[in-house]
């Protein structure tokens, strides 16, 4: 089950403080989608202006209000979509810890602590995989010539 996609709103607890609040994804998606609107709204406003009103472009007291609004709703869509990500992570690691614990109720404690292993084990090959990766696209003969 994916409580991220859920209307309602889940209840989380901050690992670090322990501060109990509730997280609504839905209404974070539609604050960001809203603000989208209106940053593309504000662009296509400025382009039009722009185009009309080249001499007194940048001294134009209608244009410097527009790039303050537009700075400041893309602040606010990088602080809501911050929100957004810490509180997905804190629900994916709520939701893992519950994961761990019905799965240690149902099975065998060697059993699961089999299992733990293997996991830790996966990730480390993981881990390991994703570190020998090269990160560019210049073949090797290339690299080789630098």
């Amino acid at each position: 089950m994916d409580s991220r996609r859920n209307s309602k709103p889940v209840h989380l607890v901050c690992p670090k403080c322990h501060y109990e609040f509730e997280y609504n994804v839905s209404y974070y998606d539609r604050k960001i989608a809203d603000l989208k609107a209106e940053i593309t709204n504000i662009n296509k406003q400025l382009a039009a202006f722009k185009s009309e009103y080249r001499s007194d472009f940048k001294t134009n007291k209608w244009r410097i209000q527009a790039a303050r609004a537009l700075a400041i709703k893309q602040k606010q869509i990088s602080a809501l979509e911050g929100y957004r990500k810490t509180a997905n992570q804190v629900t994916s690691n709520q939701e893992m810890k519950i994961f761990v614990r019905l799965v240690k109720d149902v099975l065998p404690e060697k059993q699961y602590l089999n299992l733990w292993r293997q996991a830790e084990d996966t990730m480390k090959y993981n881990t390991y995989d994703t570190a020998i990766q090269r990160y560019s696209n210049i073949p090797d003969s290339v690299r080789a010539n630098d």
